[in-house]
């Protein structure tokens, strides 16, 4: 028993600690983003954190980011409308993210499918 208090004791250290580290860290999600993103507000919203995690690997020892810019890659592609609505379809844009001072470029792939809209991010792709 007194082993099973002090992992839980020690683990719980850790993540206590962890959540200290993640609560310094600051992030600019203020939607609409800035530039020329076709995604809206919502897909913007659910790709923020995502798209810092990506500038994240690149700058990994920052704590302050913020988007400054979209632009688009691709224009959309085989867009395809049902009864108002698209239901098919892809682009590609590029967020430009400020992370404690370095510019990083994070390419999103938005693909349009009938059941909502996806994004794909290729940490590989992510560069300065």
């Amino acid at each position: 028993m007194k082993n099973f208090v002090f992992v839980f004791c020690f683990l719980l250290g850790i993540i206590l600690s962890a959540g200290i580290v993640l609560a310094k860290t600051t992030y600019n999600v203020k939607v609409p983003l800035p530039g020329v993103s076709k995604a809206n507000v919502q897909l913007q919203t659910d790709a923020i954190l995502s798209v810092y995690t990506a500038a994240s690997i690149k700058v990994p020892n920052c704590n302050k980011f913020s988007i400054y810019d979209t632009a688009i890659l691709k224009q959309p592609h085989d867009l395809i409308k049902k009864d108002g609505k698209l239901v098919s379809g892809f682009w590609e844009e590029q967020w430009a993210v400020k992370a404690c001072g370095q510019n990083v470029y994070v390419p999103i792939e938005f693909i349009i499918e009938h059941d909502g809209t996806t994004f794909v991010i290729e940490n590989s792709k992510v560069h300065f």
